[in-house]
């Protein structure tokens, strides 16, 4: 089969549709209703003319639409190019001016500063008659643009391709050695590593935990609150978790990525999550 990223929430939804695919806070999103929205809005992408290749950016800070629009990219073979949303106005044209995105889209506050298209507008009176899917997408095609200022301070992009992303998340081969239920994700989604642990999630047909800001106290609120058993954050982010009081006994499997720790910090984290399964 085509390991395309628009077949995962598909595929999720189909199984379990009032399942939550993400939460943000006190916001959450089910699979049926993340696979709808993806829908409608692939089918205004469609309509606007965004077809295989065109490349669609994205500023916005914290939002469950990002996941709407990462996968409506995916859906309508787009490229799916996200920004940050802590970008100031002349780094986010230089990027812009970069990647020269047929079309951007934006939350409401960074439309007139980025001369973009709200979200809102773009779907508003666009309703998808049925499952959208470009017919001449294969899994080859790239599907998201990860941008980057490097070491020389300009803007870079590294595109890859769904079937890349796709193994890369897939169940048991990342960060989740075990089915898990529940996985906070500590990165941004403008990052790679938030991207594979969101889509690792929805391939084990669970829910992703987004945090807004990679704070010890708000992680450990959403462990605690959300009964999380996986986690994956870099080292200095562990630091923030550790120096925080709260009950992390949720947690089943636990990941410092692949930056340098001390063994005193793996110790500490051990530790902390006596129960835990850690790499």
């Amino acid at each position: 089969m085509e390991k395309l990223i628009g077949n995962v929430v598909a595929a999720a939804a189909a199984t379990d549709p009032a399942r939550p695919a993400a939460t943000l806070e006190d916001a959450a999103v089910t699979f049926g209703e993340l696979d709808a929205a993806a829908d409608r809005l692939a089918a205004a992408l469609r309509g606007r003319g965004i077809g295989l290749g065109d490349l669609v950016g994205w500023w916005s800070g914290p939002s469950l639409d990002t996941l709407a629009v990462m996968t409506a990219c995916a859906r309508a073979g787009a490229v799916f190019a996200p920004l940050s949303p802590q970008l100031g106005d002349a780094e986010a044209r230089d990027i812009l001016d970069y990647v020269e995105p047929a079309l951007l889209l934006c939350e409401p506050a960074l439309v007139d500063r980025a001369d973009g298209v709200e979200l809102e507008a773009l779907v508003a009176g666009s309703a998808a008659t049925g499952p959208v899917r470009n017919p001449e997408l294969r899994d080859s095609d790239p599907h998201i643009l990860y941008l980057t200022s490097g070491s020389t301070g300009r803007p870079k992009g590294a595109l890859v391709s769904h079937r890349a992303s796709w193994l890369r998340s897939r169940k048991g081969h990342g960060s989740l050695g075990e089915d898990v239920s529940g996985v906070v994700c500590a990165f941004p989604l403008f990052h790679y590593a938030g991207w594979q642990f969101v889509l690792e999630a929805w391939l084990a047909g669970t829910t992703a935990h987004l945090v807004p800001r990679a704070s010890g106290a708000e992680l450990v609120a959403t462990i605690e609150g959300r009964r999380a058993e996986a986690i994956y954050c870099i080292p200095a982010v562990w630091e923030r978790i550790l120096a925080e009081p709260g009950d992390l006994s949720s947690i089943r499997w636990a990941d410092t990525g692949t930056s340098a720790l001390t063994e005193d910090l793996l110790g500490r984290i051990a530790a902390r999550l006596p129960e835990a399964r850690t790499a």
